[in-house]
């Protein structure tokens, strides 16, 4: 995975993934993913509700 591309702003580091690159590289790891969505609401901060990536993957 190349990583995505990251910065820092105001002292918060931000990291910008591909989302169905991510799920590859976690499937290449041999980890099963139970849940995985790219969608606001995870995180809204003031009036700021960006998208994030929430996934969950388990060690079979």
């Amino acid at each position: 995975m190349g990583g995505g591309y990251c910065f820092i702003f105001e002292e918060h580091f931000r990291r910008f993934l591909d989302f169905d690159e991510l799920k590859q590289c976690v499937k290449a790891l041999g980890l099963e993913i139970l849940y995985a969505k790219e969608d606001k609401g995870f995180a809204p901060f003031k009036n700021e509700d960006d998208y994030f990536i929430r996934l969950i993957a388990q060690n079979n």
